[in-house]
Order: C-alpha cells, then structure tokens, then sequence
C-alpha cells in the first residue's frame, strides 16, 4: 500500500470531499450559502498548488472560514410548508 500518495494530496483530496459533501447538502435543501461553500472548496483546489508549502495552513484556513461563515450566517433555505393549520 502506498499511503504516501494519499498523504501527499490529502489537501485536495480533503477539499474535494467537503466540497462534493456541500454542494449535494445544498443540491438537497436548496440553500445557495452552501453551495457557495463547495465553489469555495473548489477554487480552493485550483490554488492549492499556488500555495508553496503551506498546504495544510491553508486548506485549515479555507476550512475554518467556511465553518465560520456558515456557523454566523443564516442559511438561505426555504421555509417548510405548514400543512396542519
């Protein structure tokens, strides 16, 4: 087994599930806060490499964010149907 391919991408491999786990989460409640959190997981991804060494500070960084901004904000979600009156 190779684990050393698999901890030498686990930053992009991290942000790909979060950002899959968002953006089907928001797919199913329709919320737009949640899928702009995988877009933001995504061009996450697409800067990593940019990123020198500082992988792992970085995709905390990202992650920690999102948690944040989604833990402050109110998310976007319609409101239930009322069928009992």
């Amino acid at each position: 087994m190779s684990w050393g391919k698999v901890l030498a991408n686990l930053c992009p491999l991290w942000f790909g599930m979060s950002g899959i786990g968002y953006f089907w989460t928001g797919w199913e409640v329709r919320s737009r806060a949640l899928l702009a959190t995988s877009l933001f997981h995504v061009l996450g991804i697409l800067i990593l490499p940019h990123t020198g060494g500082w992988y792992f500070l970085f995709t905390g960084a990202v992650m920690v964010f999102s948690l944040l901004v989604l833990a402050e904000l109110q998310w976007d979600m319609p409101q239930p149907i009322n069928t009992l009156h």
